[in-house]
């Protein structure tokens, strides 16, 4: 979600042991960055300061003038030449004040006052986007936000989801050299180590370590606002409706770029990943409750874990690390473990899930992917040479590996 308002007044808002020692060598990172974000907060540089904000292309601090007017401060970057000491493109990074784990804060969106002071020379109009760096990778926002020169201040927002969202390739990560970055948002929200403003008109976001077009312009910026919601409680959703009492149907999931299932599959096979969050919502939960089960050939001989079903208790359900919910109404939910993984798979079962009534049609199988970091949710889960320094990361954590 990217959107842009005109704005007048402020708005207060063992594989064998000897291949993985050398690996554990390399896996091993700088000190990450601890800073932690201040949840709502605002940068309204009335302190006088920068607030943690700097800029290689050159920042002032502009007394009075911004979006509230007379003695509302705000923050100035620019580029007033093409040549040293200003050989830099436009933008302005925080590395102190706004890092931490986005998603325990709740932040949903970034939003700001923006003014296009002036452009001397380039495009006829501003693009701006953010980015993200984390272990996760670097990910800006797809579409930049267009601010024009004499327009004066505008309010816009930056979304923080995956339809928002795109990784940018290049170097992401304060890391020497492993881990490598794993292509993972969710890992990047967890841990910010920096926040980017800057103006970048190409299609596609320009590859870090490479300069958007130099333009020589000055940018308003003021009111950095972390906008919050409630911090959400799983990593992906999934809904299910159901053919009668012959099958579940999958009916919708998110996020919509992840592998989970073919929409309108009857008992579809389910792409899970190791240590993610899962929020499972079934549309007539009456007579449909979900559970999830080690599953035999013999379904009398399914063992329930969790279970939606009344009078009904899953082996795990009091499991502190599983965090198993249930509103009782329909939506459940579940952290996929590692002790979890392997009640799944006991004594030759598989990983399944069915309706807790209709044992015996309304079943479905589950697909693992052991490697927790791997890309996104909609990694395929096949793993192959480059791979090699995740899967050992997996090994030396949760002990998979045989």
């Amino acid at each position: 979600m990217t959107t842009i308002t005109k704005n007048t007044v402020l708005g207060e808002y063992t594989m064998k042991t000897t291949i993985f020692t050398f690996i554990f060598v390399l896996l091993i990172p700088a000190v990450a960055n601890s800073g932690t974000l201040v949840v709502g907060r605002v940068d309204n540089i009335q302190d006088g300061s920068t607030q943690g904000w700097s800029s290689n292309a050159g920042h002032d601090i502009i007394p009075g003038g911004g979006p509230a007017g007379q003695g509302d401060n705000y923050l100035q970057i620019y580029r007033p030449t093409s040549s040293a000491p200003y050989p830099f493109h436009l933008g302005t990074k925080n590395t102190s004040t706004w890092t931490g784990d986005y998603i325990s804060a709740g932040v949903q969106a970034i939003t700001m006052d923006v003014n296009a002071i002036s452009i001397t020379t380039g495009p006829a109009n501003l693009s701006l986007r953010i980015v993200l760096f984390g272990p996760g990778g670097a990910f800006s926002t797809k579409e930049p936000v267009t601010v024009s020169p004499g327009d004066g201040w505008q309010h816009v927002e930056f979304g923080l989801t995956r339809s928002d969202l795109v990784k940018v390739p290049g170097a992401g990560t304060d890391y020497f050299v492993f881990p490598p970055e794993t292509n993972d948002l969710t890992e990047t929200l967890r841990q910010v180590e920096t926040l980017l403003i800057r103006h970048d008109s190409t299609p596609d976001p320009t590859p870090i370590g490479q300069h958007p077009e130099h333009i020589l312009a000055a940018l308003g910026i003021d009111n950095i606002t972390a906008v919050l919601g409630p911090a959400p409680s799983y990593d992906m959703t999934w809904t299910f409706g159901n053919s009668a009492d012959e099958s579940y149907i999958l009916e919708r999931f998110e996020p919509a770029d992840s592998a989970l299932g073919d929409i309108g599959t009857e008992n579809p096979t389910l792409l899970l990943h190791l240590g993610r969050r899962y929020q499972v919502i079934v549309s007539d939960s009456f007579n449909h409750p979900f559970e999830l089960i080690a599953k035999s050939v013999d379904p009398l001989q399914d063992e329930v874990l969790l279970s939606a079903g009344p009078g009904r208790t899953g082996s795990l359900e009091t499991d502190t690390d599983i965090k198993w919910f249930d509103n009782g109404e329909g939506t459940v939910a579940f952290t996929l473990t590692k002790e979890l993984h392997d009640a799944l798979t006991t004594r030759g079962k598989s990983p399944g899930y069915r309706c807790g009534l209709h044992t015996l049609s309304m079943r479905g199988d589950i697909e693992i992917c052991t490697i927790r970091i791997a890309s996104d949710l909609n990694r395929d889960c096949k793993l192959d040479f480059l791979d090699l320094e995740l899967f050992a990361t997996e090994w030396l954590e949760y002990g998979i590996a045989e």
